[in-house]
């Protein structure tokens, strides 16, 4: 299976994945660990990039787009042998689609979780607590994440108790 688990920066997605992968004996992989396993071409796009995240604290695109590809390509190999996975990322409709095209060529059930987090003043305190600039990353993907659909989504509230939230995923995929 491939349980996907998006929302916005600092909700809780990879809260929620490090506590249900136990459960389903799943690997958890995110676009941030594809980001870092990014072999960026020459010298001068590696300085670029550098610069970019350190100076404006955005990756460039075609950074981003290398990063989608090399986590597209490990959950296929992983799902190819049989192995659970949850992928967590700020997903936008581009990766939710081709995660859920891996699903259907593989034959295997596809997931969609969002985190929420509907107290604002939490939220806001969970990125203050991980870094100075999320703020303003959580700004910029406001203005263009969109949710997935919610008939083939379970919202979750990470307000809630993790172990809640967790047996609450667990029940919806057992269901399904």
């Amino acid at each position: 299976m491939l349980v996907l688990i998006s929302g916005l920066p600092g909700v809780g997605k990879s809260t929620l994945a490090e506590r249900l992968a136990p459960r389903l004996e799943a690997v958890v992989l995110s676009r941030d660990w594809a980001r870092a396993e990014v072999v960026v071409g020459g010298p001068g796009v590696r300085l670029a990039e550098y610069v970019a995240s350190r100076l404006f604290r955005r990756h460039l695109r075609q950074t981003q787009e290398r990063a989608s590809r090399v986590l597209e390509a490990v959950v296929e190999r992983d799902i190819s042998y049989g192995i659970p996975v949850i992928v967590e990322v700020v997903a936008d409709l581009e990766i939710r689609r081709r995660l859920e095209s891996l699903t259907v060529r593989h034959r295997i059930p596809f997931f969609q979780i969002e985190c929420v987090c509907p107290d604002r003043s939490q939220h806001l305190r969970r990125l203050d607590e991980r870094t100075r600039s999320g703020r303003r990353t959580l700004a910029r993907a406001e203005t263009s994440y969109h949710s997935p659909n919610p008939a083939v989504c379970l919202v979750v509230q990470t307000t809630d108790p993790i172990d809640e939230v967790v047996a609450s995923v667990c029940a919806h995929l057992d269901a399904a």
